[in-house]
């Protein structure tokens, strides 16, 4: 299922059907989702949420449900269309069904709210006795916007009533059209009706707060009606009247659909609604104010504090995570791995789940190496937070898998079917990744306002352990040479001593390059640092896993390492670094040579040992080799 910004009352409403009647058939379902509407004006970060829908693998998925009206909420529809017509999309041989809204050749289920469109109407004319009537609804190019007017349309025909196409106005389902209508009906453009049906609570409570700004009284002058039932409407200053859209049947519709494509034999069940009122009288028609659901809906709309008393997982609000202070804890993370177990210590925050996923891509701490689009080849999984605590881990390290299976655990088996909804790990524009919180499907839950902010908390946490990790890569790392710094030498030798194990001996190796200085005076500074990083890549590449290689000066370089090593380690390390350099100045053709001496010791780790000595004694063999190299030349 591909949707965006799932707490929105449409698509809570729609994923609701789609998973309710999925457990009834035992399917699992994906959600591919965005935390945000894809009309926010925050286009850099919008770019960084809207990656998530390149994970779509076609392959591995039996059938695709097209939340179609928020995705292309983005008012052109070119986020979708992008994603809908893609050659991926168009080549997709199991079903495809898009939610109210034609698009392509894709099949769609139309909404069941015909009556209760027809049933706003007749509420206006025959419950408020209102005759003259405004009907505003979405964009004209949207075939939803048609079907919903000519509803309100017809029904007012059958009751006896025309409608003037003065009072048919196309918005765009959102607060500034609602806006825009009240300035034509203040500035006298428009005369006032007696009633305004709306195709959306969104534009009803924009035209609300405007003309009831410019003196209008609502509902004495005129009323006004919604459609949805959606909580800023009931926790408006003046509640919104307001009918509530019945999308779970919808939902549900799309998923037999699919069923009778898949399974053309196995039995299709209606969907299993609980009983709703449909209708949340508000303020705005004169009716008496649904005060029950208006309260629900304020409540949930709080930021409650913890109800301590209470052990309820359900317990969880905006209020908890708040108090929580997981953002000062993210914030003072000293390095990526204690960033990530913050992170997985912090899971408690969105129960109720099975489990969560942390999936980044491999070079996500890297900030020369941003991803803009897509994803790599391979991700990792650096984070995962199970009920079963045997499973749960929290490390850079982590373990990679091939991004065209989504997840690695997606197919694992399980008593009851799940969801997993795949959301966007980035900073802005930057792809960091994608976390996946799976849930089963019995679990009345659905994503929130409080899921969407935990995300953000570690998004942010994230971007920072990357922004530290570059400012100490920085501090110990030479930037010509990639090599560590005397400092980093350092860092990095204190953590050596620190993890040794018994019999653990002292490696050292000094390098220093031969004849910079004339390299320098005939050729020109930039052949002299190329010198030097030749040398240094020499050096980098014999340096074994546990070592450093470390360029200690201008063109010397060290090797330090602390472990088992044999007899002839430094005999063997002298010839290894040799031969590479002698391959190096073969292959690179250049009118001068490039050579380096090198002194290697190894030595053990008693109560005396002293690093600096050691790596003096290194160097002194190192300035015997020179001295015997240059006698050589000469002679």
């Amino acid at each position: 299922m591909l949707t965006a910004y799932p707490e929105g009352t449409h698509q809570e409403r729609i994923i609701s059907g789609v998973l309710a009647q999925c457990r009834r058939y035992g399917y699992n379902v994906t959600v591919l989702s965005t935390t945000i509407n894809l009309h926010t004006p925050r286009q850099r970060f919008l770019l960084g949420e809207i990656n998530i829908y390149s994970l779509l693998n076609p392959d591995i998925v039996d059938g695709i449900i097209l939340d179609t009206a928020p995705l292309t909420g983005d008012n052109s529809g070119n986020i979708f269309r992008e994603i809908a017509e893609s050659a991926l999309m168009r080549s997709y041989k199991k079903p495809i069904v898009s939610i109210e809204m034609p698009w392509d050749h894709y099949h769609v289920i139309s909404n069941e709210n015909e009556e209760i469109l027809r049933e706003s109407v007749r509420h206006a004319v025959n419950v408020h006795g209102k005759k003259k009537l405004c009907i505003l609804t979405g964009y004209e190019s949207e075939p939803i916007s048609h079907s919903r007017l000519n509803v309100f349309v017809d029904e007012a025909r059958k009751l006896g009533i025309k409608i003037p196409n003065e009072y048919i106005i196309f918005g765009d389902f959102w607060y500034t059209s609602g806006q825009a209508l009240a300035k034509r009906f203040l500035s006298g453009e428009l005369a006032l009706p007696e009633a305004v049906l709306c195709a959306s609570d969104h534009m009803a409570l924009g035209l609300l707060s405007a003309l009831t700004a410019g003196g209008i009284r609502v509902p004495d002058d005129l009323i006004i009606l919604g459609f949805e039932a959606c909580p800023e409407a009931l926790c408006n200053d003046i509640p919104l009247s307001t009918f509530e859209a019945n999308d779970i049947r919808t939902a549900a519709n799309a998923v037999n659909y699919l069923r009778s494509v898949l399974e053309p034999d196995e039995p299709v069940f209606e969907p299993d609604l609980p009983a709703k009122q449909l209708f949340h009288a508000g303020m705005t028609c004169g009716c008496s104010s649904d005060y029950l659901s208006c309260a629900r809906a304020f409540k949930n709309a709080l930021c409650l504090p913890q109800n301590y008393c209470t052990t309820n997982e359900r317990n969880i609000n905006i209020g908890l995570l708040m108090e929580s202070y997981l953002l000062e804890d993210l914030t003072t993370a000293r390095t990526p791995d204690e960033c990530l177990f913050t992170v997985l210590a912090n899971t408690y925050l969105i129960t109720p789940f099975e489990n969560v996923y942390l999936c980044l891509t491999p070079n996500w701490l890297e900030m020369h190496d941003d991803i803009t689009s897509g994803y790599p080849e391979q991700m990792k999984v650096v984070m995962r937070c199970s009920k079963n605590p045997e499973l749960s881990f929290a490390s850079e390290n982590g373990y990679l898998f091939e991004t065209k299976t989504l997840l690695p655990h997606l197919d694992d088996p399980s008593d009851e079917p799940h969801v997993f909804y795949f959301s966007p790990m980035h900073f802005n524009e930057h792809t960091l990744g994608y976390a996946v919180l799976e849930r089963t499907l019995s679990d009345p839950i659905r994503l929130n306002l409080v899921y969407k902010n935990w995300l953000r908390f570690v998004n942010n946490a994230l971007e920072m352990s990357r922004t530290k990790y570059k400012l100490m890569h920085i501090s110990i790392r030479d930037e010509m040479t990639g090599a560590f710094n005397r400092r980093g030498l350092y860092l990095k030798l204190d953590d050596m001593l620190r993890n040794k194990t018994p019999g653990s001996q002292f490696f050292c190796a000094v390098i220093d390059m031969d004849g910079l200085k004339a390299i320098n005076d005939t050729y020109g500074h930039n052949e002299g640092d190329f010198g030097i990083r030749t040398v240094a890549a020499a050096a980098s590449a014999i340096t074994r896993h546990h070592e450093i290689c470390v360029r200690a000066g201008g063109d010397e370089f060290y090797i330090i390492g602390v472990g088992q090593y044999d007899e002839d380690a430094a005999q063997k390390r002298t010839e290894q670094f040799l031969e590479l350099m002698q391959q190096k100045t073969d292959t690179l053709h250049k009118p001068y040579q490039i050579t380096a001496s090198i002194g290697c010791i190894t030595c053990p780790i008693g109560e005396r040992f002293n690093a600096d000595e050691s790596i003096h004694k290194a160097d002194e063999i190192m300035y015997a080799f020179k001295v015997q190299r240059k006698l050589h030349r000469i002679q």
